[in-house]
């Protein structure tokens, strides 16, 4: 069982793991968040425990120190119209609602958004 475990872990980190580190995908996320104004609400979908920015508010299904709202894509526990940015890496393939989610994020996106 201990060596099934060590490789689900060593799978995940060199499988996905290295996509959200490539200069890509870095450099996309930085000029997203620097797209924004200083008091912009931004959002991460699917967080998991980290943080990308002290101002983004994480997203999870699981409670963590990190998550700001516990919740599923599905069924965004926010009011309409009231993020300006939504994030979400490498959650939206464990959605079983793709269409739903997306949807969600509309409603909770603010125009212009």
């Amino acid at each position: 069982m201990m060596m099934i475990s060590k490789l689900r872990r060593l799978y995940v980190s060199l499988v996905y793991a290295d996509h959200n580190r490539s200069a890509s995908v870095r450099r996309a996320l930085h000029n997203a968040l620097q797209s924004q104004k200083e008091d912009s609400f931004i959002l991460n979908i699917g967080s998991g425990q980290g943080r990308i920015a002290a101002n983004v508010k994480n997203l999870d299904i699981v409670a963590g120190p990190s998550v700001d709202y516990v919740g599923s894509a599905e069924n965004i526990p926010l009011d309409d119209e009231t993020a300006d940015l939504i994030i979400t890496q490498e959650a939206f393939e464990h959605i079983q609602n793709p269409d739903k989610a997306i949807n969600e994020c509309f409603r909770v996106l603010r125009r212009g958004g």
